[in-house]
């Protein structure tokens, strides 16, 4: 058996710069004593730390509460790597001193009495570093309590002493690692804090998103310490608009509570904004069709422009249609599923196509997700949809970098009124993921750069076939580049709108006239043979090749 006191403080200062209001406050506590006997639990972490805000004297006072652990990482006899032990659970007999000081149990399982230094987590959800990452980047709600829970974090290190052979642990001062912030937000004109559902914060380090539920609250934020010399990006959205700041020569320590009012400008920020689709005419319907893969709900809200309006997100039944009834009206998407393998969406008049897909991935949480982990994702989601059109200023978004297998497979097939190709950031390819994409997109002119360097089974296979005006591809493959197990009529059919397709270019006649030939540019060092007009190889005759040149 053995104690431990462990004291821990939390310090302010003060920041200010135009339009970004840094306040620092001084907590009520400045000192805890832990006292920490042994034995152990092992369990998932703290969920009830007690951290309130007094609004009157502008302080945060914290302190213990019952149900609270703490981790304690130590060397084990024999073993280099450090084992973790976790605390019982406090009970109220273990509190004292207005919640300042607890007595926490703990059992070490032999511990190395040659490597005797120990460190101390608390609370336990931030022992993992990994883990810990994870939960700051994407799981803060934004609200005191869950901060205080899960996201409040301190360390501490010492080393055991030994009486005769009994181990004694140290007393230590625990410090908090992480700034805590509350933030609020103006739009220049009025405070929108409380219509706002998501607050992404990128130090060029680090990206902490937080979804919440729209409150008449500031939005509490726990990051990493922030450097004077590092640039911080704050976007905001409400659901569907976002406003954006940077702010620079800035330090944030740890151990510090900020009150941090941002005046932003109103941005365009696809990545925060859900699918999408905006009336190009009057009077057209939007229906979604849904498969029995989508297991978990879908959502959908809409924007009536003659009043300009939102309405609240609502359940969306299968094939259920949204009428757009004025050119500008819109409707977006959301849900929480990883696939919605032939599920499609579908217009009866022109409307434009924008926002980030992944808004059906992920509801709260899509513009953070990157992955996805179910397969044939978004098969056919747009199939046969003449009616989406590219918008003159806004984008659509396929984010992915991690792919399942056949996640793109014919999304816009016969989508014969895109002109411009969503970019495909993934440099990993998996199978089938671009398998007929772009099929019978006639009017398709602008493809994504390709850039996998690597490519897997059917993952080009008929990507751009019949896609007749497109003028150029860029693919970086540098192997499988010639078999047709890859990239079979990858471009049949496709870029021979104007030009006789039997009439082969003549690259070293100065008259000929090129214009209208379409190009394919490839990685430097590869082959990637031409095949006949009517051929089933990737790259039809007709079809300039040549080495990239990065800009």
């Amino acid at each position: 058996m053995a104690t431990l006191a462990v004291m821990g403080a939390i310090m302010a200062g003060c920041s200010t710069e135009d339009n970004v209001i840094v306040d620092a406050q001084q907590p009520a506590d400045q000192t805890r004593t832990i006292t920490l006997t042994t034995t152990v639990t092992l369990d998932g972490g703290s969920a009830t730390r007690a951290l309130v805000f007094d609004k009157d004297n502008h302080k945060v006072v914290k302190s213990f509460a019952a149900g609270d652990k703490i981790a304690v990482k130590y060397l084990q006899k024999g073993s280099s790597y450090y084992e973790t032990a976790i605390s019982n659970e406090l009970t109220t007999d273990d509190i004292s001193d207005e919640g300042k000081t607890a007595t926490f149990t703990v059992t070490l399982d032999d511990p190395d009495p040659d490597n005797t230094e120990v460190r101390y987590v608390y609370p336990v959800s931030m022992e993992n570093d990994w883990y810990r990452n994870t939960l700051l980047g994407s799981e803060q709600d934004g609200t005191l309590a869950t901060l205080a829970s899960n996201f409040d974090y301190c360390e501490g290190s010492g080393t055991i002493s030994y009486s005769g052979t009994t181990p004694v642990l140290p007393s230590i001062t625990l410090k908090n690692q992480l700034t805590l912030a509350k933030f609020t937000v103006s739009d220049g004109t009025s405070d929108i804090t409380k219509n706002l559902t998501q607050l992404m914060i990128d130090d060029g380090s680090h990206c902490y998103f937080v979804s919440r539920t729209a409150a008449d609250e500031p939005i509490w934020v726990a990051m990493y310490p922030i450097a004077s010399t590092q640039t911080v990006k704050v976007t905001v959205s409400d659901g569907v608009n976002s406003y954006e700041r940077s702010v620079s020569e800035k330090k944030l320590d740890a151990s510090m509570l900020y009150s941090i009012a941002v005046t932003t400008s109103p941005i365009v920020n696809e990545r925060m904004t859900p699918l999408t689709l905006e009336a190009k005419e009057n009077n057209a319907t939007v229906s979604f069709k849904l498969t029995s893969d989508v297991t978990q709900p879908v959502e959908y809200c809409t924007y009536a422009s003659a009043s300009d309006t939102w309405s609240a997100w609502a359940e969306y039944t299968s094939e259920q249609p949204i009428n757009l009834a004025a050119k500008g009206d819109k409707v977006c998407f959301r849900g929480s599923n990883l696939t919605y393998n032939e599920s499609n969406i579908s217009c009866t008049r022109d409307c434009y196509l924008y926002g980030n897909v992944m808004s059906l991935i992920s509801a709260k949480t899509f513009p953070i997700v990157t992955s996805l982990t179910g397969s044939h994702a978004f098969v056919e989601l747009f199939n046969g949809n003449s009616h989406i059109y590219n918008h003159d200023t806004r984008s659509f978004l396929l984010p992915a970098t991690t792919l399942g297998n056949n996640c793109y497979q014919r999304m816009f097939n016969k989508c014969e009124n895109l002109t411009t190709a969503p970019d495909l950031p993934a440099t990993r390819l998996t199978i089938s993921c671009y398998l007929e994409m772009f099929l019978g997109c006639s009017n398709l002119e602008h493809a994504p750069v390709l850039p996998a360097t690597d490519l897997s089974d059917h993952c080009y296979e008929r990507m751009f076939q019949g896609c007749q005006k497109l003028k150029s591809v860029t693919c970086l493959a540098t192997n499988n580049c010639a078999d047709i197990y890859y990239t079979g009529e990858m471009l049949a059919g496709a870029g021979n709108d104007g030009i006789n397709i039997y009439t082969p270019y003549d690259l070293s006649n100065p008259d000929f006239d090129l214009s209208n030939y379409p190009v394919f540019y490839k990685a430097a060092g590869t082959n990637w043979p031409t095949t006949a007009p009517d051929g089933n190889g990737a790259i039809p005759s007709y079809w300039i090749v040549k080495d990239y040149v990065a800009p």
